[in-house]
């Protein structure tokens, strides 16, 4: 089934591969390109756009962001982290960069630089819905429950979904509080 989101998003995508044959050293529209290929999940189109991206303007922390993120969804974390750290040094107070950081390092093993990021992420926007959810999955994953519980709280408080609910109702089982296990039953239900 295709969505009125997908045709919309085809006519943009075909704009800005008209755009760019005109302007082919336009690095927002090998940004925006490369955004809109991410939307379709085509990380490689995405990444190849990006690099061009940042070949024609290797300043701005956006491009290094998005090569960073691109690759960090193909599970390509050393990567992901050289392209991150190169953003950071561009854009050292940018809570998404913070965040994701946050995550390779995580992913790489290193919690301790992980919780770093992550905090520093917060420290920059203290109700960033992201770094909330990263860290409650942070601490889920070190079996720190107490701690997950309280992040996964802030995030429903801020943004309430049935998944949400189901992973506070989780982590709630894990630590043997079945009250609030039920309670978060009942508000994924509503």
């Amino acid at each position: 089934m295709v969505f009125r989101s997908d045709i919309e998003l085809k006519k943009k995508l075909s704009k800005l591969l008209a755009l760019l044959r005109q302007e082919p050293n336009n690095d927002d529209l090998h940004f925006r390109t490369g955004n809109c290929y991410s939307d379709f999940k085509d990380n490689d189109k995405a990444l190849s756009h990006f690099y061009s991206a940042m070949k024609i303007n290797p300043k701005l922390a956006k491009h290094w962001l998005a090569i960073g993120e691109t690759h960090l969804k193909k599970g390509r974390n050393k990567k992901a982290l050289d392209y991150l750290l190169g953003a950071e040094q561009k854009d050292p107070l940018n809570a998404k960069i913070l965040c994701l950081l946050g995550t390779t390092y995580f992913r790489l093993d290193q919690p301790e630089k992980a919780k770093w990021y992550y905090y520093e992420s917060l420290e920059q926007e203290p109700e960033r819905l992201a770094t909330l959810e990263s860290l409650a999955h942070f601490y889920e994953k070190l079996s720190e429950f107490t701690k997950a519980i309280m992040f996964y709280q802030e995030v429903v408080k801020i943004k309430p979904s049935e998944n949400l609910w189901r992973k506070l109702e989780e982590t709630y089982q894990k630590v043997g509080n079945q009250k609030e296990a039920e309670k978060c039953f009942k508000r994924a239900e509503e």
